[in-house]
C-alpha cells in the first residue's frame, strides 16, 4: 500500500505528464484549483515531493492563464521571503524553473518579466530583507535579465530602478551580496539602453573615489563584469577608470590587487584596441606583482646541481605557505594577465621577450603550484605566439598617447641599429630557459612536470631545436617521468612526456641525441607494450614513426641511401617491438593500426636493414589483410610498401606478386574506404611487378574493375582506370583483349556523362593513350566507337561536355598511333568540307577533334582546313562558333604559319573579334616559351587597342591575353602595363587590372623580382574612381594573396586600409528601381564588399601574422549586418578566427550573438518563394555551423552566447540538426588530433 508521500509525488507525477501532451487543457476553474494544489505542495514536509512540484509548475507555466500565472509568482515570492532555508530554496529554485520554462519569444515571457522583475526589485530595496533573501532574489533577477533580454531592453524605466536598488546592494557587508549584485548588474546592462548605462557609468566612476577598500573592490570588480557584457561602451570609461585601477594596484592590499589584475585580464580579451594606451602600466604592474612574494625569500639557485637527491627538509621547506597568506593570488592573477596579453598582442613578442620573459623565466620555480603552473602557461602560449607571429612587424613600445604602436624601423636603419626579432632574443635567453625548465621536471608534482614538457616541446618547435647542449639532463629527466609508466598513466603525463620526445626527435639531428638514444628507445618501446592504456601506446608509435624517417635522413642524401649502420640497431630495436604488437592479439584497433603503420614505415625507409626480417615482416602485413579490424590499415600499409625505394629482392617481388592476388578481391567490398585503399595498392603493386603479372590474374582483375568505369561514381574512375592502365602495359596480349571485351565498352558510357572532367577525364585519357600505346592498330576501332558513342548526346547545354571529353579522347589515340592518323584525319576534315552534309553534333565533334590532334601535329598540309574553320565563325550555332575559336587557335598552335592570319582576324570588327580572340588565348595557353614570345611581339599592340571594344567579353578575353603575354616577358611588358594604370580610360585601367590578375595566377617565380617593385603600384587601384577598376583591383589582390602572398606581405600595412575601406555598405551605391508596381533597391557595392571578405578570408590562411586580427575582426563584425552573401562569407571567417585566433573571437562572443538570433529566428512570408524559403533556411544552417565552431570558446566568459545554445540545444527546433552537427565536427576533431 502506497503512503500518502507516495501518493502525492506520484500525483504530482501523472499531472505533469498529462500537462506535456499536446492537446492538455483546463477551463478557468479547474486550472485554478490546480495550480493552488499544486503550489501547496511546495510546502509539504516532504523534499522529493517539493521538488516535483516545481517541475510541475514549470510545465503549467507554459499553459497558464495570466491570472494563474499571476499567483504563482505572488507565491513564489512570498515563500522567498520565508525564514525558513529550504523554503527559501524552493521558492528560489521555482522562480528559475518558470524563467527557463517559458519561451523566450513568447507572450509568456512579456508578462513573467513584467509581474516578476518589479517584485524582485521592490523585495531588494525593502531594508528588512535578509542577506539570503536578497541573494536569493538577485540570483532570481539575474535569471530574468539573462534569459529575457530583448524584453527587457525596451523596459528604460525597470532598468533605471532595477540599477538603483542594486548599488547598495554593492556596499553590504555580506560578500556574497556583493558579489551576487554585481552579476545580476553585469545580466541587466548588456540589454540596457545607453542612458541606463550612463547611470552605471556616472556610479562606477564616482564610487572609485572611494577610500573603503573593501567598496574599492567591489566597484573595480563591477568594471570587470560590465565589460564582459558590454565591452564597446565600457571602453569610454577607460580614461576615467583605469587610472584609479592603477593607483588601487599600488596599496599593500592583496585582495584589491587581485581584483584589479583579474579585471585588467578581462578588459584586455574583451576591449583590445582600446586598452592600448594602458599596456605599458599593465605590463609593469604585472612583473611586479608576479614576482610579490613578502613572506618568502628564495635562496640563489643559479649553481646548484640539478639532481633528485633533494633534501628532504630544504624540499619541505621550499613548499613552505602561509595560511594567511594572499599574496600568491596576487601572483597568480599576475600571470594570467600576462598571459592575456600575450595572446592578443603578437606585435608585442619583443617587449615581452624584453620586459617579462626573463621575470618569468625566475619565477618558474614559484613555490605555489597554482601560481607555477599559471606562470608556465604564459611562457607557453609567448612561445606558441612566436611560432605564429614571430616573424612579424614588431613594436619596440607603446604609444600611450594615441593607443598606436610605435615602430621605430626607420630610426634604428638611420643609426646603423638592426632592431631584434623574437626569435633572435629568444635565442639568446633559451639557455636560461631551458635550465630553469629541466629543473622543475625534477619536481615530484605530475602537474608541473607535465606543465613544463609541455614547455619544452613548444620551445623545440620554435627554434627547430635548443636543447643539443642538454640531452643528457633531457633524457634523465623522461626516464624519471617514465620510470613508474603504468602509475602515472592517467594523469595524462607519459603522453605528454612522448609527444615532447617526438618533437625532440623531428627538431634535432640524430647526432645530438645519438649518445642518449639507447635508453629514450628503451622508454618509448615499454609504452608500445602497454597495450591496455590504447592512447599511450598509439604515442608511442607515433614517435617510432617519427624516428624512423629522421634515422633515415641521417643517412647520405638520397631515399634510397643505405640506412647507417650505426643506426641499424635502433631500426632493430623498433622492429621488434612494432611486430610484437601487430601481431598481438589482444591489442585494441587503434594499437594495431599504428604498429602496422610503423612497420609500413620501417619498410619503406629502412627496408634495406630488415631484409633477414622479410620472412616474417612481409607475411605479417598480408595476414593481417585477413582480419576486418585491420585489414583497411593493412591495404594501405601494403600500398605504401610497395612504392619503397630501399626494399627489393627476389623475396620482395615474390611478396608483390602475392598482395596483388590478395588485395584485388577487395575491389569488391562494399566498403567505400577499403576500395579506394585497394585500388590505390594495385596501382603501387602493378607499378612494382613489371611484366610478371599472370595473364589469369589480369583478366580477373580487369573483371573487377570494369563496373567501376562508371559515372554513377567518378571518384573511383580514376583509380580504376589507372590500374586498368597499368595492367595494360604490364601484362600479355590477353590482358589488352580482356580490356578491350571488359574495359572500353564501359568508357565509351562513361564518354557520354556531362559531369566527366578533372581527375576522371585526365584518368580516361591516359587509359586511352596506353591502350593505343599497347596495340595502336585498335585506333581505327577506338575513334569510331567515340564518336558513335557521343553522338547519341544532344549537342548543347550540358551535352557540350560530352562532346569535349569525346574530342579530347580521340586527339590522344591520334597522337598515340601517328602511323593512323592520316585516316583518321582525314574524316574530320571531311566533314566541316562544303559540300558536306554533316550534322550539327558532327560538325562541332569534327572541329574541337580537329582542334585537339592540330595541337600536337602539324595540319597545314590538309587542304584548306584552317580557311574552313574560320569559315565557321559566321555559323548562326553558337557551339559551333565556339569550337571553331578553338579549333583555329589549337590548329595555330601546331603550324605558326596560320597565327598571323588570326591577328588579322582579331582587327576585325563584332563577334568575329571575339571568336578570334577566344582562338588566341588557345595559341598563348598552349605554346611554349619560344613560340609565346614571338605571338607576344605580333598580338601586343593589337592586343590594347581592344582594350575600349564596347563588349565587356571581348575586354577581359584581350585583358586575359595580355596578361599571359606580359609573363612570358616581363621585363618588356610590366612596364608597359605600368604606364597605362592612370590612363584617363577607366576601360583601360580596367583591362591593366586585368591582365595583373592573370599574372598572380602563373605559378612560376621568375618574374617576381621584377613585378614586386610594381606591385602596390597596381593595387592601389582599389581606390580608383570607377567602380568596375576597384573591383577588379580587389580582385587581383585576392589572387596576389592565394597565389603569391610573398609579393605583398610587407606591402600590407599600405594595402589592408585600402581592403578594409571596402568593406562597408556604402549608401550612394545602392539605387532603386520599378518593377512595375515595386520597387526594389539595387546595391552596386555588394559585389566589391563580397570580394573584399573573400580577400581576407584568404589573407587569413596566407599572411596571417601580418594581420591585426583584432582589426580584421571588426569589419568581419560589420559583415554579419550585411546581405545574406556577405553574411556567409563573415560565418566563414569567424569559423577560421576561432581556429586562428581564440582569444580575439572569445572576447567578442556576446556581440555577435543578436545577429545570429535575428538569422535563426527569421521567418519567410506565407508570399516567400520556394528560392527564398531554400536561402533561408540554407543561411540558418550556416549560422549553426558558425556556432558549432564557436561554442568551444565559450567557456563562462560569454554569458549571452552560452544562452543561446543552451537554448539551441534544450528547447529550439534546431536541436536535432546542431546535435548531429556537433557530432561531426567532434568527429573532424578527433581525426585532426
Amino acid at each position: 500500500m502506497s503512503t500518502p508521500i507516495t501518493g502525492k509525488f506520484m500525483a504530482l507525477n501523472d499531472l505533469m505528464a498529462e500537462a506535456k501532451k499536446p492537446n492538455f487543457s483546463l477551463d478557468e476553474t479547474v486550472e485554478a484549483k490546480t495550480i493552488e494544489a499544486v503550489l501547496g505542495r511546495l510546502e509539504d514536509v516532504n523534499s522529493e515531493v517539493k521538488n516535483q512540484a516545481v517541475k510541475c509548475i514549470g510545465v503549467l507555466v507554459k499553459r497558464a492563464r495570466v491570472r494563474q500565472l499571476q499567483a504563482v509568482v505572488d507565491k513564489l515570492i512570498a515563500l522567498l521571503g520565508s525564514k525558513e532555508e529550504e523554503l527559501r530554496d524552493i521558492a528560489s529554485l521555482g522562480l528559475k524553473t518558470v524563467v527557463v520554462e517559458i519561451p523566450t519569444s513568447s507572450t509568456l515571457a512579456e508578462i513573467v518579466t513584467e509581474k516578476l522583475a518589479p517584485r524582485l526589485v521592490a523585495q531588494l530595496g525593502q531594508t528588512a530583507s535578509s542577506a539570503e533573501l536578497l541573494i536569493e532574489t538577485l540570483e532570481v533577477l539575474g535569471e530574468l535579465f539573462q534569459r529575457f533580454q530583448s524584453i527587457v531592453s525596451k523596459d528604460t524605466a525597470l532598468q533605471s530602478t532595477t540599477l538603483t536598488a542594486l548599488f547598495p546592494a554593492l556596499s553590504h557587508n555580506r560578500a556574497a551580496v556583493r558579489k551576487r549584485a554585481i552579476a545580476t548588474i553585469g545580466n541587466l546592462i548588456g540589454s540596457a539602453s545607453d542612458e541606463a548605462f550612463g547611470q552605471l557609468a556616472k556610479f562606477i566612476t564616482t564610487e572609485l573615489e572611494s577610500d573603503n577598500t573593501e567598496h574599492l573592490r567591489s566597484i573595480i570588480q563591477l568594471l570587470g563584469n560590465v565589460a564582459r557584457y558590454t565591452p564597446q561602451r565600457t571602453a569610454t570609461l577607460f580614461n576615467q577608470a583605469l587610472p584609479k585601477v592603477g593607483e588601487a594596484i599600488e596599496t599593500e592590499d592583496d585582495d584589491l590587487r587581485e581584483i584589479c589584475l583579474q579585471t585588467y585580464e578581462v578588459l584586455i580579451y574583451k576591449c583590445p584596441s582600446e586598452i592600448t594606451p594602458f599596456i605599458t602600466s599593465i605590463i609593469k604592474s604585472s612583473v611586479a606583482l608576479v614576482q610579490h612574494d613578502p613572506n618568502y625569500v628564495a635562496m640563489d639557485d643559479d649553481d646548484e646541481e640539478m639532481d633528485e637527491g633533494e633534501d628532504e627538509e630544504e624540499e619541505e621547506e621550499e613548499q613552505y605557505t602561509d595560511d594567511d597568506d594572499v599574496a600568491w593570488k596576487v601572483r597568480r592573477a599576475a600571470a594570467k594577465t600576462l598571459s592575456a596579453l600575450a595572446s592578443t598582442r603578437p606585435e608585442l613578442l619583443t617587449v615581452f621577450y624584453r620586459d617579462v620573459v626573463p621575470t618569468l623565466i625566475s619565477r618558474l620555480s614559484e613555490r605555489e603550484e597554482s601560481v607555477r603552473l599559471e606562470v608556465f602557461a604564459t611562457v607557453t602560449t609567448i612561445l606558441r605566439q612566436t611560432r605564429v607571429y614571430g616573424g612579424a612587424a614588431q613594436a619596440s613600445e607603446v604609444d600611450a598617447s594615441v593607443g598606436s604602436l610605435k615602430r621605430k624601423r626607420e630610426e634604428a636603419a638611420m643609426e646603423g641599429i638592426e632592431e631584434q626579432t623574437p626569435l633572435g632574443i629568444l635565442r639568446t635567453q633559451a639557455p636560461a630557459l631551458v635550465k630553469a625548465v629541466l629543473k622543475q621536471l625534477g619536481d615530484k608534482s605530475v602537474p608541473t612536470r607535465l606543465a613544463s614538457f609541455g614547455l619544452l616541446r613548444e620551445l623545440v618547435r620554435v627554434l627547430n631545436g635548443g636543447l643539443e647542449s642538454s640531452m643528457s639532463t633531457v633524457a634523465d629527466r623522461v626516464e624519471y617521468s617514465l620510470k613508474d609508466i603504468t602509475g602515472s598513466a592517467s594523469s595524462g603525463l607519459p603522453i605528454e612526456v612522448l609527444s615532447f620526445l617526438g618533437a625532440l626527435f623531428a627538431t634535432h639531428p640524430a647526432r645530438s641525441y645519438q649518445d642518449e638514444l639507447g635508453r629514450l628507445l628503451k622508454l618509448v618501446v615499454s609504452a608500445s607494450a602497454l597495450a591496455k592504456y590504447h592512447k599511450l601506446a598509439s604515442e608511442a608509435f607515433a614517435v617510432f614513426s617519427q624516428l624512423v624517417q629522421i634515422l633515415k635522413s641521417a643517412s647520405a642524401s638520397g631515399s634510397a641511401s643505405p640506412t647507417p649502420g650505426a643506426f641499424r640497431p635502433h631500426i632493430q630495436t623498433i622492429y621488434d617491438a612494432t611486430v610484437k604488437r601487430v601481431g598481438d592479439q589482444d591489442a585494441g584497433r587503434e594499437v594495431k593500426e599504428a604498429a602496422i603503420g610503423v612497420l609500413a614505415d620501417l619498410l619503406v625507409y629502412t627496408g634495406d636493414a630488415l631484409q633477414k626480417d622479410y620472412a616474417q615482416a612481409l607475411p605479417l602485413l598480408r595476414k593481417r589483410l585477413g582480419n576486418d579490424v585491420t585489414r583497411l590499415a593493412s591495404v594501405k600499409a601494403i600500398a605504401r610498401v610497395a612504392k619503397s625505394p630501399t626494399a627489393g629482392g627476389a623475396e620482395f617481388d615474390k611478396w608483390i606478386g602475392e598482395c596483388i592476388n590478395d588485395v584485388a578481391p577487395l575491389l569488391r567490398q562494399n566498403n567505400r574506404a577499403l576500395k579506394t585503399a585497394a585500388f590505390d595498392a594495385l596501382a603501387a603493386l602493378l607499378q612494382r611487378s613489371a611484366q610478371d603479372t599472370s595473364p589469369q590474374l589480369a583478366d580477373t582483375v580487369l573483371s573487377d574493375i570494369a563496373p567501376f568505369v562508371s559515372a554513377a561514381d567518378l571518384h573511383l574512375v580514376p583509380v580504376a582506370l589507372d590500374v586498368a592502365a597499368l595492367l595494360v602495359q604490364s601484362s600479355p596480349d590477353s590482358a589488352r583483349r580482356a580490356t578491350a571485351s571488359e574495359i572500353l565498352p564501359q568508357t565509351y558510357a562513361l564518354v557520354q556523362s556531362p559531369l566527366l572532367s578533372g581527375p576522371a577525364l585526365d584518368a580516361l585519357l591516359r587509359f586511352y593513350a596506353a591502350v593505343t600505346d599497347a596495340d595502336t592498330t585498335l585506333a581505327p576501332t577506338l575513334v569510331p566507337a567515340l564518336t558513335l558513342a557521343v553522338g547519341k548526346v544532344k549537342v548543347g547545354g550540358d551535352g557540350a561536355q560530352a562532346y569535349t571529353s569525346a574530342s579530347k579522347a580521340i586527339g590522344t589515340v591520334v597522337a598515340h598511333a601517328q602511323g593512323e592518323a592520316s585516316a583518321l584525319i582525314a574524316e574530320f576534315t571531311k566533314a566541316i568540307q562544303k559540300n558536306s552534309k554533316a550534322t550539327n553534333a558532327t560538325l562541332f565533334l569534327s572541329l574541337l577533334t580537329l582542334g585537339e590532334i592540330g595541337r600536337s601535329l602539324d595540319l597545314s598540309a590538309q587542304p584548306n582546313v584552317f580557311e574552313r574553320v574560320l569559315e565557321f565563325f559566321s555559323s548562326d550555332s553558337e557551339e559551333i562558333k565556339s569550337s571553331a575559336a578553338f579549333a583555329a587557335g589549337n590548329i595555330a598552335v601546331g603550324s605558326n604559319q596560320f597565327l598571323p592570319v588570326l591577328v588579322q582576324q582579331i582587327s576585325s570588327e563584332g563577334e568575329k573579334r571575339y571568336l578570334s580572340l577566344q582562338a588566341l588565348k588557345e595559341v598563348i595557353a598552349h605554346s611554349e616559351p619560344a613560340q609565346l614570345a614571338l605571338v607576344a611581339e605580333q598580338v601586343w599592340t593589337v592586343l590594347f587597342a581592344i582594350s575600349e571594344d564596347k563588349e565587356q567579353a571581348t575586354r577581359n578575353v584581350a585583358a586575359e591575353c595580355l596578361g599571359k603575354v606580359t609573363v612570358a616577358n616581363p621585363g618588356k611588358y610590366l612596364p608597359q602595363l605600368q604606364t597605362r594604370l592612370r590612363d584617363e580610360s577607366p576601360l583601360k585601367r580596367a583591362t591593366v587590372t586585368i591582365a595583373v590578375r592573370y599574372t598572380f595566377t602563373d605559378v612560376s617565380t621568375g618574374y617576381d623580382e621584377l613585378l614586386a617593385p610594381l606591385i602596390v603600384d597596381f593595387l592601389s587601384l582599389i581606390h580608383d574612381s570607377d567602380l568596375t577598376v576597384r573591383r577588379l583591383a580587389l580582385s587581383s589582390l585576392n589572387s596576389a594573396a592565394r597565389h603569391k602572398p610573398h609579393m605583398i606581405r610587407e606591402h600590407l600595412e599600405a594595402l589592408l586600409p585600402l581592403l578594409y575601406g571596402e568593406t562597408t555598405v556604402k549608401p550612394e551605391l545602392i539605387r532603386e528601381i520599378t518593377l512595375g508596381p515595386f520597387k526594389e533597391k539595387i546595391d552596386d557595392g555588394l559585389d566589391i564588399r563580397k570580394i573584399a571578405f573573400e580577400t581576407m578570408y584568404t589573407l587569413l590562411d596566407s599572411c596571417l601574422d601580418k594581420l591585426n586580427v583584432f582589426e580584421l575582426l571588426g569589419h568581419v563584425m560589420t559583415g554579419l549586418k550585411d546581405l545574406d552573401e556577405v553574411k556567409v562569407l563573415s560565418y566563414l571567417m569567424l569559423i577560421r578566427l576561432a581556429e586562428v585566433a581564440p582569444p580575439a573571437v572569445s572576447a567578442r562572443l556576446d556581440e555577435v550573438t543578436p545577429e545570429f538570433v535575428s538569422v535563426l529566428r527569421f521567418k519567410p512570408k506565407d508570399t516567400a518563394t520556394k528560392m527564398e524559403i531554400e536561402r533561408a533556411s540554407e543561411l540558418q544552417r550556416s549560422v549553426l555551423r558558425t556556432l558549432v565552431a564557436l561554442a568551444p570558446l565559450a567557456k563562462g566568459n560569454a554569458p549571452t552566447f552560452e544562452a543561446l545554445i543552451n537554448e539551441i540545444e534544450t528547447t529550439s527546433s534546431w536541436k536535432d540538426e546542431f546535435r548531429v552537427l556537433r557530432g561531426g565536427a567532434s568527429g573532424e576533431a578527433m581525426e585532426a588530433d
